[in-house]
C-alpha cells in the first residue's frame, strides 16, 4: 500500500481500467481488478516509464482482461450523451475519476450518517446504546450497498437511487448541524425561560419582608420598579403541604377588587381536608411571621463640625426611658449688683 501511495499514476491507471469495466457490475470488476493495484505497483517500481507506455492505454488493457476472463466486449450504449463521451475521452478523466473512486468509502459513511440523522428527526432522538446500534447498522448497510453485495436484487436499484439523491441533498444540513449544533435543536429544549415574578440569583422569591430604618418589620408595603410597574411574585412557589392540609400564599385585594401580589408580606391561607368526611375547607388568610424579629437599624447622616456628614445609628426610644432636662439655674440671690 505504501508503494501505491508513492506512485499515484498506478492508482489512476487502475481507476481508468475499472471505468472501462464498469458495465460488468461491481462484483465482476472487483474479481478482475482485485489485485491489479499491487501487481502494477511492483511493475512500476521496476522502471520510471509511464504505465500507458508499457501496458497500453487503460481501455485496451481492460479489453485484454475481458478476453482473458472469457467475457464479451463492452457493449456500446446507444445515444450516449456526447458530453459524457467527451469527458471520458479527455486525458485527465482517468485522474479525476480515480480521485472520486477513492472517495467512495467516505461517501458510504456519510450516507449512513445522513440516514441516521433523518431517523433521529423522524422517530425521535435515540438514547444511549440504541443510538449507537442504529448508527452501526446504517454504516454496515450503506457499505454493503456500495460494495455491490446486493447488486443481484434488481428491486433495490430505485430505492437506492432515491436514497442517494436524498442523502446528497440533506448532507449539507447535517454538516451545518454538526458545526453549529445548538442552532438546530428544538427551541423548547434549548432556550432558557426565566422564572416568573421576582427572583434572587435565579431562584424564585415567594414572599418579601420589609423593615423600616429602625429595623422593625413593616406590613402592607407596596413595591414598584423604576417605571411604576408592580414588583410582584409568582403565587405558585408559595404553596407547601402540611400535616393537615395545603398552604398557599394569597395576594391582597385592592380597593378596585384586583388581586395584588406586590403588597408585602403576603398572607397565607390553609386548605384543610377533613379526615372523616373528606371535605375540603379554606381557612381565612393569616399573617406570615417575618423571618427576623428585627434587623440592625440603618445609620443616618448628621452634619459634623467641619461641615461633613457623619453616620450615626438611629436609636428607638424605649417605653421605660424618658428624656429629662435640667432647669436653667436662676441667678444667685447674693451677688454684687451692676454698677
Amino acid at each position: 500500500m505504501s508503494t501505491i501511495s508513492t506512485r499515484p499514476d498506478v492508482l489512476t491507471y487502475v481507476a481508468a481500467v475499472r471505468v472501462h469495466l464498469s458495465d460488468l457490475g461491481p462484483e465482476v470488476v472487483e474479481e478482475l481488478t482485485g489485485g491489479l493495484e499491487a501487481d502494477l505497483a511492483d511493475l512500476a517500481a521496476e522502471s520510471d516509464d509511464p504505465l500507458p507506455q508499457r501496458l497500453g492505454d487503460p481501455q485496451g488493457y481492460a479489453a485484454e482482461l475481458r478476453t482473458a476472463a472469457g467475457l464479451p466486449g463492452r457493449v456500446p450504449t446507444s445515444r450516449r450523451a456526447p458530453i459524457a463521451s467527451r469527458l471520458r475521452s479527455h486525458p485527465q478523466w482517468p485522474a479525476v475519476s480515480g480521485f472520486f473512486v477513492t472517495l467512495r468509502p467516505a461517501w458510504w459513511v456519510a450516507r449512513a450518517l445522513t440516514a441516521w440523522w433523518l431517523l433521529t428527526r423522524v422517530l425521535g432522538t435515540f438514547i444511549g446504546l440504541l443510538s449507537l446500534v442504529v448508527l452501526v447498522v446504517a454504516v454496515v448497510v450503506s457499505v454493503e450497498l456500495g460494495r455491490g453485495r446486493w447488486e443481484r436484487h434488481g428491486w433495490l436499484t430505485p430505492p437506492v437511487l432515491v436514497g442517494n439523491v436524498l442523502a446528497a441533498l440533506v448532507l449539507p444540513i447535517v454538516c451545518l448541524t454538526a458545526v453549529d449544533g445548538y442552532r438546530y435543536v428544538d427551541a423548547g429544549a434549548s432556550s432558557y425561560v426565566p422564572p416568573a415574578g421576582l427572583t434572587s440569583n435565579g431562584t424564585p422569591v415567594s414572599n418579601v419582608f420589609a423593615y423600616d430604618g429602625n429595623g422593625l418589620p413593616l406590613t402592607d408595603v407596596q413595591l414598584f420598579d423604576q417605571d411604576g410597574h408592580p414588583l410582584s411574585v409568582d403565587p405558585g412557589p408559595g404553596a407547601g403541604s402540611t400535616d393537615d392540609g395545603l398552604t398557599q400564599l394569597v395576594g391582597r385585594q385592592s380597593a378596585y377588587g384586583q388581586t395584588l401580589y406586590n403588597v408585602f408580606p403576603l398572607r397565607r391561607e390553609r386548605q384543610v381536608v377533613d379526615a372523616q368526611t373528606g371535605q375540603q375547607s379554606t381557612q381565612a388568610p393569616t399573617a406570615v411571621p417575618p423571618p427576623l424579629v428585627a434587623v440592625p437599624p440603618v445609620a443616618t447622616q448628621v452634619p459634623t463640625v467641619s461641615g461633613g456628614v457623619t453616620p450615626t445609628a438611629t436609636a428607638t426610644p424605649s417605653a421605660a426611658s424618658t428624656a429629662t432636662t435640667s432647669p436653667p439655674s436662676s441667678p444667685s440671690s447674693t451677688g454684687t449688683r451692676a454698677r
